[in-house]
């Protein structure tokens, strides 16, 4: 089965009309409708049926927010009954009706999680000049410990949350963070004929990172906003508690130093630091496995200098699982080779 993707930035959500949901038809003020007068007509309608209760929208609003909000839609459209403003058709208007109206609409707006979302969008595309409102975001980060257990990760925003369904994780070759960060956004980058390329690709690091990955895209032909976001360094160290981080944005010639209370900031630091845990997490699970395997190898007379040897040149356990006597006698002798290979077999 073709799978179908929706285009970045499709909205899912539900259109109602006043007569169908409201009820109400004659309370605080509202006048007839067209609707009501036809309905109330015996043997006009099948059944005798009329909307003078409806889905009782008009009582229970509140409720039906909430069920919208449930099904995480992120749209909707209704319609005003009109004599419900206007109960003679024009001239005086009923405050009532008006009040209805607008108690709903402060009621989805004080559920709506893309109000607040929409203005800080609209602020950093302004802020870095994008070429669109970002609503698909992806961000990247790498861990390592001494260049053991070299992960990479992507995390992504869409439509006000985190879609953690979507996030990917690297086992990664390189040892350094500069090789880490070229081989993960390689690996994205080969898979967007699979999975598009979103708004805005956001890094974990600064100039130097970012004008990597806008090489690596142009390399590829594709052409997308990209920033970054580096750690402020006090003493040479990298400073990352939270209210006092001092974090630099960039963009391609340009650098923003933003106050902490900044929001557009904050903004880009939670997207970074919901990678970093990402990557974190990611690499902890990978270093305990390593750990593991580790621990089989020493207890089989392989030190861990060895080890890391092996992995230094063909990077992965599953890797060396499948290698033959004569490739791992090519790094070690041919006694370690038999005992790796009896372990593997």
């Amino acid at each position: 089965m073709k799978k179908i993707q929706f285009p970045t930035g499709f909205l899912w959500g539900t259109a109602t009309a006043s007569y169908q949901i409201e009820g109400a038809w004659n309370e605080d003020g509202k006048g007839e409708s067209v609707w009501d007068m036809v309905s109330h007509k015996p043997g006009k309608i099948m059944n005798g049926d009329t909307g003078d209760i409806a889905c009782d929208h008009y009582h229970r609003y509140k409720e039906d927010v909430h069920l919208m909000k449930e099904l995480n839609l992120n749209a909707y459209r209704f319609s005003i009954s009109w004599p419900r403003i206007f109960p003679l058709g024009r001239g005086e208007v009923n405050e009532k009706g008006v009040e209805f109206y607008d108690n709903l609409i402060n009621e989805l707006l004080k559920n709506d999680k893309t109000g607040s979302n929409t203005k800080i969008l609209n602020d950093i595309k302004e802020l870095f000049d994008l070429e669109r409102i970002p609503s698909r975001i992806e961000i990247f980060d790498n861990s390592h410990m001494s260049g053991v257990a070299t992960v990479g990760a992507m995390a992504v925003y869409e439509n006000g949350e985190f879609d953690k369904k979507s996030y990917r994780t690297y086992h990664l070759e390189a040892k350094d963070e500069y090789s880490q960060m070229r081989e993960t956004l390689t690996r994205r980058v080969e898979s967007f004929s699979k999975n598009p390329p979103p708004d805005l690709l956001v890094l974990d690091g600064g100039a130097t990172l970012l004008k990597l990955a806008l090489e690596i895209l142009e390399s590829s032909g594709v052409f997308l906003d990209v920033i970054a976001i580096s750690k402020e360094k006090i003493d040479a160290k990298a400073h990352r508690a939270k209210g006092k981080a001092n974090d630099i944005l960039h963009k391609k010639d340009d650098v923003f130093r933003l106050k902490n209370s900044d929001k557009r900031l904050q903004w880009v630091q939670n997207l970074r630091d919901e990678a970093h845990r990402c990557a974190i997490n990611f690499h902890k699970k990978t270093k305990l496995k390593l750990d593991q395997e580790s621990k089989l190898l020493t207890l089989k007379g392989i030190s861990q200098a060895k080890i890391i040897k092996l992995l230094n040149h063909y990077g992965t356990f599953e890797t060396l699982k499948e290698l033959s006597i004569d490739e791992i006698s090519s790094i070690l002798s041919q006694k370690d080779a038999q005992i790796i290979k009896n372990i593997y077999k």
